[in-house]
C-alpha cells in the first residue's frame, strides 16, 4: 500500500494558460500533479442581471482544478529573509549581500576587494 503524501495542495486556475505557467513554478518548488479536474462555475447574480436572458447562452469560462503534491522534506529552503528595521541603506546593503553570496563571494569584502574578486573570478 502506497504513503500518502506529506503535503497537498489544491489551486483552482481560469485558464489553460495559467496553468501552464504556474506549473513549472510548483514544480520547481517539488509539487507534483496528482489530479486535475475541470468545474464549469455558476453564473453569479451580478452576470445574470447585467447579461439578462444572453446569461444562459454566455456561461462563465470553466475552471481547472489542480491537486499537487510533494513527499516530506521536498521542500525547498526558503532564502533568508530581511530583518525588519532596516534603514533604506541598511536595505541595500543586505540586497547586496545576498547577491554577492549567491555568486560564491566571500562576505565582508571591501568595495576594492569585491572589485579584485570580480576580476578574479572573470580569469577563471
Amino acid at each position: 500500500m502506497q504513503q500518502p503524501p506529506a503535503e497537498t495542495t489544491v489551486k483552482t486556475y481560469h485558464s489553460a494558460k495559467e496553468f501552464q505557467k504556474d506549473q513549472p513554478k510548483m514544480a520547481a518548488q517539488g509539487w507534483q500533479v496528482t489530479n486535475t479536474t475541470s468545474s464549469q462555475p455558476r453564473a453569479g447574480v451580478g452576470r445574470i442581471v447585467a447579461l439578462g436572458l444572453l446569461a444562459a447562452v454566455f456561461k462563465p469560462k470553466p475552471e481547472i482544478i489542480v491537486t499537487y503534491s510533494r513527499a516530506a522534506g521536498a521542500a525547498p529552503a526558503l532564502p533568508p529573509q530581511m530583518p525588519k528595521g532596516l534603514s533604506f541603506k541598511e536595505q541595500v546593503e543586505w540586497h547586496q549581500e545576498q547577491n554577492a553570496a549567491k555568486q560564491g563571494m566571500p562576505a565582508g569584502l571591501s568595495f576594492k576587494e569585491q572589485v579584485q574578486w570580480h576580476k578574479d573570478q572573470r580569469k577563471k
